[in-house]
């Protein structure tokens, strides 16, 4: 499970996506301007 950013706070705007990306996968916190916020990311190699 991803939760994002530990300790920081995120507002009820913001809107959290999880995708799956080549052999990994990308959690990105967005505003509702539609610009990202936050992103991580963690594959396997």
């Amino acid at each position: 499970m991803f939760t994002g950013a530990i300790g920081v706070p995120v507002p009820q705007a913001w809107f959290m996506l999880r995708t799956i990306e080549g052999n990994g996968a990308q959690l990105r916190l967005t505003g509702v301007d539609g610009q990202t916020v936050y992103r991580d990311s963690i594959a396997l190699l």
